[in-house]
């Protein structure tokens, strides 16, 4: 009788061995499953993540030129970080935590618009006196042009004081939409972009900067934000890279920092969902 319970005993451990076996290969074989398959545009922006636009490969010195912030409610923050005079490079991200990342391109975003309005004043004062050079040269000799340019003086003051009345902005969440191009069968993916309204802070755009021909209603009409579509192309990603004891992968020219081993990105298909095609 002992015998008998013992044998069944031992028949019942050898089959939750197996059951167990069984259930861990199927758990192993998944896990490395979603770790070895990229992780599709779509996917990757639909979680929270801090990403990096750079119109160059991702080395020490290369610049980057905004941090996009995706809140996992299908919007992205834009935050410009360089300037003419003032660049980030991946390689100032060492040591930076995710907050201290936010942080920065908070306090970037801002500095650059200040430095902008320096140039930006800058340029009005140097217009401005020129003006006045001029108007004092001329002294009467030719009256039309004398009110012509006193009409310019007038107006840059004006687009000077209007634009001094202009304060810093911080940048907004935006909803952003995915668009795929496909290629000549149509079953294909042939390209990718990631697409979003940007307000940009531009204080000489277009026909509106300071000179000595500007007039009052060029002043009056002037703004220093512009509303536009920010456009961004998406490649499948080549690889981690390295920058001091950080990685790197990329997603055309956008870059994401990441820990330990990443299968990588790629684009979407055209049969994804929230997908815009063609």
């Amino acid at each position: 009788m002992k015998s008998r319970k013992k044998i069944s005993f031992a028949l019942t451990m050898c089959m939750l061995i197996i059951m167990l076996s069984a259930c861990g290969e199927k758990g192993t074989t998944n896990s490395i499953g979603k770790k070895d398959s990229p992780i599709p545009a779509s996917e990757a922006f639909a979680q929270e993540g801090i990403w990096f636009y750079a119109e160059k490969p991702v080395t020490k010195d290369a610049r980057i030129d905004a941090i996009l912030v995706f809140d996992a409610q299908g919007n992205v923050t834009h935050y410009r970080t360089s300037h003419s005079r003032n660049d980030l490079k991946f390689g100032d991200l060492q040591d930076l935590s995710d907050e201290d990342i936010l942080n920065l391109a908070r306090e970037r975003d801002k500095t650059l618009f200040e430095l902008d309005m320096l140039d930006w004043t800058g340029k009005a004062d140097y217009v401005i006196e020129e003006c006045e050079r001029m108007i004092e040269g001329d002294a009467g000799a030719n009256s039309e042009f004398t009110a012509t340019t006193q009409e310019a003086l007038n107006a840059n003051k004006a687009m000077k004081t209007r634009g001094e009345q202009f304060g810093y902005k911080e940048p907004q969440p935006h909803s952003f939409q995915l668009k795929i191009e496909t290629d000549g069968t149509g079953n294909q993916t042939a390209k990718e972009a990631l697409v979003y309204p940007y307000t940009s802070v531009s204080l000489m755009w277009q026909g509106y900067s300071f000179h000595s021909k500007l007039t009052m209603e060029e002043a009056e009409a002037w703004t220093p934000y512009k509303d536009s579509k920010w456009k961004v192309n998406l490649y499948p990603s080549a690889g981690a890279m390295t920058v001091y004891d950080m990685q790197f992968v990329s997603l055309g020219y956008l870059s994401k920092k990441i820990e330990g081993e990443h299968p990588g990105f790629v684009l979407d298909t055209p049969d994804t969902k929230g997908v815009k095609v063609d």
